[in-house]
């Protein structure tokens, strides 16, 4: 033994030999020079020298390791021991102790030593450590304890995706040991439809480039799948080679639980939207049937009273009563008319803005709009709106004379724009300009400016808020006036500091002429006048009247304005859908709304410069256009507009010549009166030799319908043989049975033979059977909502299947922002919205080129 430690004794490091029980049996001079003699330690255990009871207990398990063989060599560090320092004072120091087995050969050299009793011995070696590497130690193991047992999955895996190494939290969330969890490669933890992604990440870490918030998903032991949000970084070796990829790794399935919680609200807002919206539509619908019905019926029964008025004109016997009597039912006819067309106008202006509310889309139907009959036809509608003394002006710029965009919801925006002029512009004139000009970038556009003289906007007012009321803009608030105090600081004109308080109000005002400093004056004398009238009280009382009057003098009136604060809300999304944003600008007596519109739609910006030049130079021109309409004449010309239809989807907006009109030289002769009423808005042509034109009353009458008879040219007969001698068959496919009726009726008075069907289905067996009698229908009106088949659904049929050449018209009551758009898809010639005027229908009948004469 002493040999042996002979040996070791040169060696740097302390050397222990321990006998099978743990006890120290033999050492070098470095330990007996660091810790003290051999005999210090011969009845001990060698871990008990150990300072701590956390040192004892650790070097003793490393100790009892190696002898049971469950480990050759342990390492154990900074375990805490009692030194011998100078003069023998104990000091304490720190040393790192590897434990093994002896060798063989010292194995045969202890057995000969009295000291030790067989068995396998112990050989330790310790080398000491500073307390800074001590310190180090400590932190480096807080470090690796943190990282362990972090509650976020972490990973590190090599260049290959091999895993090196999972703290707790990863093991806990896939279920695994870390004897099976590392080693293994990314992928096999990956489903199927994963592994190729897993490859795609492993390219771009090895390529340097991190990974955020990549949604993964990895096999548990359990055999279920966890999903994951994966993020990643590398780590490179001092001398720039890749080492390790970190991988952080997140449960993503509360975040999945959200998205399928907001996927379902937002599916469940989407079904509630689809039924709000199909229960407006239906309701819509069914509001707009019956005033179908109505228009049908007054437009029939203004024929009647024409008719009558006619007769009774030419029969001298024929009281002025009786004739004023016609003439008074038909302005009420007329005004029951006005109403109906008010009440569908905002039925669709409820029904189109819920729409934008939802985030609906409104696809324009796009053709060619005459600029001039559209504007001229909105200008005198908005006459009849103006008050007294409001002039109307048109103006329509040298330039286009058609523009390309969607007349129905152009006339509608110009319609709003114009009614809220008039209705806030007491004096002055209301003035639409349309000029053409060009955007920053050189692209052309048509501008619209509506300007008024009233009394202006406040500046704080939203306009385009929805549900505004005209009352709110106009009405003074309750309670009077607002008061300010304000209180500043300043210098007398000697220096000397003050303080200055003002108080000041938007009240009455206070006659000049009055001493309100006077002594004895009570309050109550400014307001009320005193016992006996003295002519001081009477010029308060008449001051304050007239301060009053000023106040309301601009919107004391407008309290009966009407509106339901839906017009520039809709306008404004109107615009907007249209290609042009609304924009308005106001001061008293002068309030602008502008836009614009492109002449070329946004795809033609993909085109070849010259493509889209020749495009818009093919566009037609027109010269100035200057005109100033008054509300005598509005109703006259307005009357030109009945046979127009702006819900078209073909390309021309206009079946009638606006030159012609204005041309005719009666539109000068025609008044607006009856019985000095020139609020009655009626229509009438005076000859300058009527020979009762010294009786007002007499003079005025309506012009007689037509009651020529249909003409048959030879050229008719010629091209149809005797089909040309038959009346116009028309087929009219409509479920409502007053409808189908009244429908019958116009028709019947324009010459028609008329066949009804209910819904599609009858619609197919009546076409069908009139080809078989030889008999074809020249025209069909469709219904869209029907039972059975719808009209879409009869449409595909019949041009599809059928191959019906037959010019078919949509007839509905829908107000869908896109039924037009669906109509022109599905292959209809024209579009029709109930409620609709007789003369519209007689328009239509001309244009498809039915044999009627249409004078």
């Amino acid at each position: 033994m002493e040999t042996c430690m002979v040996l070791l004794s040169g060696a740097p490091m302390c050397v222990v030999v321990l006998d099978a029980r743990g006890q120290l049996v033999g050492c070098n001079d470095t330990f007996e020079q660091s810790l003290g003699p051999v005999e210090k330690f011969a009845d001990l255990r060698f871990n008990d020298i150990a300072s701590s009871e956390a040192a004892r207990h650790k070097l003793g398990a490393a100790i009892e390791s190696v002898g049971r063989g469950e480990a050759l060599k342990v390492s154990v560090t900074d375990v805490e021991m009692e030194l011998k320092g100078e003069g023998g004072t104990p000091l304490s120091g720190f040393f790192d102790w590897s434990v093994g087995l002896v060798s063989a050969a010292l194995s045969n050299i202890l057995d000969k030593s009295a000291h030790y009793e067989g068995g396998r011995g112990l050989i330790l070696m310790g080398e000491p450590c500073s307390e800074q590497t001590v310190r180090q130690r400590a932190k480096d193991s807080e470090t690796t304890d943190f990282i362990q047992n972090a509650p976020i999955p972490l990973q590190s895996t090599d260049c290959k995706g091999v895993i090196q190494w999972a703290n707790l939290a990863m093991l806990d969330l896939m279920g695994y040991t870390q004897d099976e969890y590392v080693g293994r490669h990314c992928s096999d933890f990956a489903p199927d439809d994963q592994k190729d992604l897993m490859s795609e990440m492993a390219k771009a870490v090895h390529c340097g480039k991190k990974i955020k918030e990549v949604p993964v998903c990895f096999y548990r032991k359990n055999g279920g799948i966890v999903p994951l949000l994966l993020d990643t970084n590398v780590s490179y070796s001092e001398d720039g080679r890749f080492h390790h990829t970190r991988c952080f790794f997140r449960d993503d399935t509360g975040r999945r639980v959200r998205e399928v919680r907001a996927e379902a609200l937002v599916d469940e807002m989407d079904r509630s939207l689809s039924l709000l919206d199909n229960f407006m539509s239906n309701a819509l619908h069914f509001v707009r049937t019956p005033c179908n019905v109505m228009t049908q019926a007054l437009d029939a029964a203004r024929g009647q009273l024409d008719s009558a008025l006619h007769e009774n004109h030419s029969t001298p016997v024929v009281s002025v009563a009786a004739k004023a009597a016609i003439l008074e039912s038909k302005l009420m006819l007329d005004v029951t008319a006005g109403q109906l067309i008010d009440l569908t106008r905002t039925l669709d202006d409820v029904s189109d803005l819920q729409r934008f509310e939802q985030g609906a889309e409104l696809r324009p139907v796009i053709s060619d709009v005459e600029l001039l009959p559209l504007c001229h036809s909105v200008m005198a509608e908005c006459a009849l709106r103006c008050h007294d003394g409001v002039e109307c002006v048109l103006d329509i710029g040298e330039g286009k004379a058609t523009l390309p965009t969607d007349p129905k919801q152009l006339r509608r925006v110009l319609h709003h724009l114009l009614a809220n002029a008039a209705m806030w512009t007491r004096q002055g004139s209301v003035h639409l300009s349309v000029t053409h000009d060009v955007y920053p970038n050189g692209a052309p556009r048509c501008v619209f400016n509506v300007t008024d003289t009233g009394i202006g906007i406040a500046g704080n007012i939203d306009v385009f808020a929805k549900y505004r009321q005209p009352q709110s803009m106009g009405k003074a608030p309750k309670g009077g006036s607002e008061v300010h105090l304000s209180v500043m600081h300043g210098v007398y004109p000697n220096g000397a500091p003050r303080c200055d308080f003002s108080v000041t109000d938007t009240g009455v005002g206070i006659a000049g002429n009055i001493d309100v400093f006077g002594k004895y004056r009570q309050p109550q004398s400014m307001g009320k006048a005193p016992k006996g009238g003295s002519e001081l009280s009477r010029k308060y009382l008449a001051s304050v009247q007239q301060a009053r009057d000023r106040q309301v003098e601009a919107v004391g009136s407008l309290s009966n304005a009407k509106g339901v604060g839906l017009g520039l809300p809709l306008s404004y999304n109107l615009t907007n859908a249209l290609g042009g944003e609304l924009c308005f600008s106001s001061e008293p007596g002068n309030t602008e709304f502008s836009f614009s519109l492109p002449y070329l739609a946004a795809s033609a910006s993909t085109l070849a410069p010259g493509v889209a030049a020749a495009r818009y130079d093919a566009i037609p021109t027109a010269g100035l256009t200057h005109m100033r309409i008054t509300r005598k004449s509005a109703s006259c010309e307005l009357c030109a507009y009945d046979e127009m239809n702006f819900d078209t989807i073909t390309s021309s907006s206009s079946a009638c010549s606006l030159p012609s009109l204005l041309s005719n030289a009666s539109l000068s002769s025609r008044e607006e009166a009856l019985n000095g009423d020139d609020t009655l808005a009626k229509r009438f042509t005076r000859t300058e030799d009527d020979a009762t034109t010294k009786n007002p009353t007499e003079a005025e009458f309506f012009s007689p319908p037509d009651v020529e008879p249909r003409v048959v040219t030879l050229h008719d007969v010629a091209s149809l043989g005797l089909a040309a001698m038959e009346l116009p068959h028309v087929l009219v496919v409509e479920d409502t049975a007053m409808c189908s009726k009244v429908l019958k009726m116009s028709l019947t008075k324009l010459e028609c033979t008329v066949d009804i069907a209910e819904d599609g289905k009858q619609a197919l067996e009546a076409v069908k059977k009139s080809i078989e009698n030889h008999r074809p229908y020249q025209l069909i009106l469709m219904d869209l909502r029907m039972p059975n088949m719808d009209g879409f659904e009869a449409m595909r049929v019949l041009k599809g299947e059928m191959n019906c050449s037959v010019p078919i018209v949509a007839l509905t009551a829908e107000t869908g922002s896109d039924v037009r758009e669906r109509c022109r898809e599905a292959g209809f010639h024209e579009f029709l919205q109930k409620p609709v005027k007789a003369a519209v229908l007689k328009n239509i009948l001309y244009q498809f080129g039915a044999a009627l004469d249409t004078k």
